[in-house]
């Protein structure tokens, strides 16, 4: 009987420890891995909503900022960074539906730049964060160069890294001829940026791909409209991810803070 009513105690006492490791892990779960996305998807760090920062990668994938997403979660408390894949690509079980990846062609077109828009909306209702910030890559910001304008407001801040806010003569410099005609460019859409949006622009001064000049050129319209802009070229940094991180990284934490 003692040992009857002893396995009983022991059972009822394992089943509590239970009920309350579950109790603490779904008042503990991260708050960001229920937050609704929209169409495109990503790997979600931190769990807080003083601050949501979304990171786009450039056209040759997501493979190399998810590294720095974490770091970033990890380095400003309270933060939720999300390092999201563009339409058409993907890594692991993160993969966001459109037209894009391997195709590498007219990638930021109307349909892409909408769903980008949209996943933005659904992320800053669903989370509520006092701030939502975009950082985008090269293609990244091409893309969101272009959604600022065309959704006013959509974020308090944007970093737009290496931009081709040209594209149309910027695939004439690449390629001799613009073959991406339905793509949309940021400078086409720099008047319907709203005034409260900051927009930081970053390219290195030996950039061959994306020539700062293509900044240059947006940062002169975008302060002759009227918006809250600055400039910054890094001496000596190319286009490679790698040349451009470390002043990337501290403009995002001091606008994360």
């Amino acid at each position: 009987m003692m040992s009857t009513m002893r396995l009983f105690s022991q059972c009822r006492s394992h089943l509590a420890g239970l009920l309350t490791a579950a109790i603490v892990t779904l008042v503990l779960a991260p708050l960001a891995n229920a937050f609704e996305f929209g169409p495109l998807k990503g790997p979600v760090h931190g769990n807080g909503n003083q601050v949501l920062l979304v990171i786009l990668h450039g056209d040759g994938g997501p493979g190399r900022y998810d590294k720095m997403a974490a770091a970033l979660a990890k380095a400003v408390p309270g933060s939720t960074v999300v390092a999201l894949n563009r339409p058409g690509y993907g890594n692991g079980k993160y993969h966001s539906p459109g037209r894009g990846g391997a195709s590498l062609d007219d990638l930021y077109t109307k349909p892409n730049n909408d769903a980008l828009a949209q996943t933005l909306i659904a992320m800053r209702a669903s989370l509520k964060p006092k701030k939502l910030i975009v950082m985008g890559h090269s293609g990244g910001s091409g893309q969101m160069g272009s959604v600022i304008g065309r959704y006013p407001g959509i974020a308090d801040s944007v970093v737009l890294v290496s931009c081709p806010c040209d594209v149309p003569k910027w695939r004439m410099a690449r390629r001799g001829r613009n073959t991406w005609q339905t793509s949309e460019s940021p400078l086409d859409h720099v008047g319907g940026v709203a005034r409260k949006t900051r927009i930081i622009l970053v390219v290195g001064s030996k950039d061959s791909n994306t020539s700062p000049r293509y900044s240059e050129e947006y940062h002169a319209a975008a302060r002759a409209a009227g918006k809250n802009v600055t400039l910054n070229i890094i001496p000596g940094a190319t286009h490679t991810w790698s040349t451009l991180e470390p002043t990337v990284t501290n403009i995002l934490v001091k606008e994360m803070r």
